[in-house]
């Protein structure tokens, strides 16, 4: 009886959208359409926190202190092909590299840091109390002997060499922090990134760029790459559903024809 009752009721709405097969057509046309719409103003952001355990005892520290660290990092990495990186040529890209850095979208400006950052300091005793020095000038060195300074002051300088400077004295690093901030703009800051190493990028010179935020913004690059990915598998799928409803039709055909 519930059968039958079943069966009555769908055979009642498939009659029913036969009948007004041209109103269900446009219905659903129309509601595609409104999804469509609404799908291209939707903005998927991330938080790089949200993705830590919440519970953990390490992850309530970091977040309760994040005003003193932050993953979200470039590092930036210049290295000379040739030589000593304590050359003017090298010593001015690094400090424009650290000016231009500097300019990024939601950079945090206290982070920033190279051998060209005025918080880069040798911290000397003298006779009327503590000298503390920057190891780069304001004015990057344009002769040989100022170079040789600041090699002299960045060796000096606590946490510089094997950090902010190879231990074979090749190559620097300029590294900086960025707000944790969920509409942080990935691939943007990526792209001037890699516009800015492309800018210093020479003959001498090559720089090679890294840190959560480029991975991050390479990944954000890509992702339209996923849509066309989607869209070919949904027009493969269409061509094959159709493909077989044409061959069953005329398969249908034939074995009429043949009766």
């Amino acid at each position: 009886m519930a059968s039958e009752m079943e069966g009555g009721i769908l055979e009642r709405a498939a009659f029913f959208i036969i009948r007004w097969r041209r109103t269900y057509i446009l219905l659903n046309i129309l509601l595609t359409v409104v999804m469509i719409v609404g799908a291209t103003r939707v903005r998927v952001t991330s938080s790089f926190t949200d993705l830590m355990p919440s519970r953990s005892p390490i992850i309530k520290v970091f977040k309760k202190y994040l005003a003193f660290g932050s993953p979200l990092t470039i590092q930036i990495l210049i290295e000379a092909k040739q030589g000593s990186i304590f050359t003017p040529k090298h010593l001015k890209q690094v400090f424009e590299i650290t000016r231009d850095i500097d300019l990024l979208p939601s950079v945090d400006h206290e982070t920033i840091d190279s051998i060209a950052a005025s918080k880069t300091r040798v911290v000397r005793g003298v006779a009327n109390g503590v000298e503390a020095k920057p190891v780069m000038p304001d004015v990057p060195p344009t002769t040989a002997e100022g170079a040789l300074n600041v090699r002299q002051l960045a060796l000096e300088a606590p946490g510089v060499r094997g950090l902010l400077v190879s231990k074979d004295e090749t190559a620097t690093m300029v590294q900086v922090a960025f707000h944790n901030r969920p509409d942080l703009p990935w691939e943007q800051i990526a792209d001037q990134v890699h516009q800015l190493c492309a800018k210093y990028r020479d003959s001498d010179t090559e720089l090679y760029p890294a840190g959560l935020v480029m991975l991050t913004g390479w990944i954000y690059h890509y992702a339209r790459q996923t849509v066309w990915i989607f869209a070919l598998s949904f027009a493969l799928i269409a061509i094959a559903g159709a493909t077989f409803v044409v061959l069953r039709e005329r398969e249908a055909a034939g074995g009429k024809v043949g009766t």
